[in-house]
């Protein structure tokens, strides 16, 4: 194989997984910042945002598995369809924590 091809799958393969690693980062990030929020709550509707929070959480962990296993196992079409219905989660956990802040 010549060695120019050779480096060019190597980046085709590489920028894609660096990219992919930021992501998990991020998830990971959040999953970090939500657990000590849902901890931290309080006040009279505490549980029920308490309960949200730890959903949220949840989810957030899930995706960072989801994105980590990616990276093991890259596939474009794959990779795409994942990150299409992470973000459909995304969008409605955010609907979910949005509908308990007052409207201003």
């Amino acid at each position: 194989m010549h060695p120019t091809h050779n480096t060019r799958s190597q980046n085709i393969h590489t920028q894609p997984v660096e990219w992919l690693n930021r992501r998990l980062a991020a998830a990971i990030d959040l999953h970090g910042q939500l657990k000590p929020a849902h901890w931290n709550l309080r006040g009279p509707s505490f549980i029920g945002i308490h309960e949200l929070f730890d959903e949220v959480a949840g989810e957030a962990e899930t995706y960072s598995d989801l994105i980590a296993e990616r990276v093991a196992g890259l596939g474009d079409d794959e990779t795409a369809d994942l990150f299409t219905g992470m973000s459909r989660g995304v969008d409605h956990q955010l609907w979910l924590v949005e509908s308990h802040v007052a409207p201003k």
